[in-house]
């Protein structure tokens, strides 16, 4: 993780990477009023950790116009990515927020923001040097590519679920 890091550090040295604060400001507001009215809580409720669900998720692409999902979120040299790349990533990550506190809410969220635009700097590093060609990248892609897909489909089951007082 070390050795991680220092690669990341060296890709990242004199690289100005920024996502746009309006689409960043819309989209977090929109996910916020989500995620109150699927737990029913308030910013002054105190709340434990609430896991993002996929179709948290899928409700704020739903919200976002067009234009926002197309829209150049995190500028980097070339090739920005979308707010659609942002939350197709945010899908497959344990996300976990500890507060509704607009501005604690928008901290938790940056992280993400962050952690998103490091891995899709070393993704873009790794199409550079063309790793994605190598047969144990392939293999790995295929593995992680399983693991998803049965995520997805135990998280349709669990969503699918209802349990009634009599049960």
């Amino acid at each position: 993780q070390k050795l991680g890091r220092t690669y990341l550090d060296k890709l990242l040295s004199g690289k100005s990477i920024t996502a746009d604060r309006q689409l960043f400001d819309i989209m977090s507001d929109k996910l916020l009023d989500i995620l109150k009215n699927r737990t029913a809580k308030t910013e002054i409720d105190s709340i434990a950790n609430v896991d993002l669900l996929e179709t948290d998720v899928k409700k704020l692409i739903s919200s976002l116009s067009t234009s926002e999902l197309n829209a150049a979120f995190v500028k980097f040299d070339s090739n920005p990515a979308r707010i659609k790349d942002f939350l197709s990533y945010m899908i497959y990550q344990k996300v976990v927020f500890d507060s509704f506190n607009s501005l604690r809410f928008k901290q938790s969220l940056n992280r993400i923001v962050k952690k998103f635009m490091e891995d899709e700097l070393i993704s873009r590093e790794g199409f550079k040097l063309g790793l994605d060609k190598l047969t144990a990248v392939k293999n790995d892609l295929q593995i992680w590519k399983n693991y998803y897909l049965c995520e997805v489909l135990m998280n349709s089951y669990a969503d699918s679920i209802t349990i009634t007082d009599g049960e």
